[in-house]
């Protein structure tokens, strides 16, 4: 049982080093070395917790999965109102746990290491896998979902998680002219939107719809001052 808690203690510290190393140095410098020295271990040690290289990054897509798995169900809690769950969910994805700098760096140097070796590229389907079902259960337990096919409902995930994706790439390349909170409500908005157009026609009231769209938009109209460039503020922990 020792044993076993050391090799979990030792994958863990060289899976945190490589991530260090990743945001220091980029993916392509993150040398069996460099981890080495960072995690404070002999470089001969690594390679009996890993196989590989890529087993490390593997691994560490897959531990940083799990943490925002884990904030995301922290995040959402024991609320079952379907539109606060909705709410909650979308400021999740858009909140700083998601668009941490840190995080962002590491997925792009990682989709780059995607393209070339195989097993960082099932972490990050996998990856997309975990995130469009999560995205699926949302919409089919609060209800949402009504009057769509099940083909339909992991193309709004998929989607919803595009959107996601895009924004935290142009908030971190043109941090000036792109807001998370304004592109939030934005894509809270198009998607009850739809939703609500999927719905079947016996669930819909033309008048009370107009009338919610209406004091929506009402809400979430933004002042000129707030447009004119409201930085995009980011967490920048390592």
């Amino acid at each position: 049982m020792g044993r076993k808690s050391l090799a979990a203690e030792r994958r863990s510290q060289i899976v945190a080093a490589l991530r260090r190393c990743i945001f220091r140095y980029g993916l392509q410098r993150a040398s069996i070395k460099k981890i080495a020295v960072e995690a404070g271990l002999p470089a001969g040690l690594l390679h009996h917790y890993f196989r590989s290289r890529s087993e490390m990054i593997e691994e560490l897509v897959r531990k940083t999965v799990d943490d925002l798995a884990a904030s995301y169900h922290a995040h959402l809690g024991s609320c079952r109102d379907p539109a606060k769950r909705l709410d909650k969910a979308i400021g999740f994805l858009f909140g700083p746990k998601v668009m941490d700098l840190a995080n962002a760096r590491f997925f792009y140097e990682c989709w780059a290491e995607a393209t070339r070796n195989p097993r960082a590229r099932e972490a990050f389907a996998d990856l997309y896998r975990r995130s469009r079902d999560t995205m699926v259960r949302l919409f089919e337990e609060t209800g949402l979902a009504a009057g769509l096919a099940p083909c339909e409902v992991r193309d709004l995930a998929s989607l919803l998680i595009a959107i996601q994706d895009g924004v935290a790439l142009q908030c971190d390349m043109d941090s000036d002219h792109v807001s998370p909170s304004r592109m939030r409500r934005l894509t809270q908005r198009v998607l009850l939107g739809y939703l609500e157009a999927a719905k079947p026609s016996g669930g819909r009231s033309g008048t009370g719809r107009a009338t919610r769209a209406g004091r929506g938009q009402k809400k979430n109209q933004l002042t000129a001052t707030e447009e004119r460039g409201k930085p995009c503020s980011r967490s920048r922990t390592k």
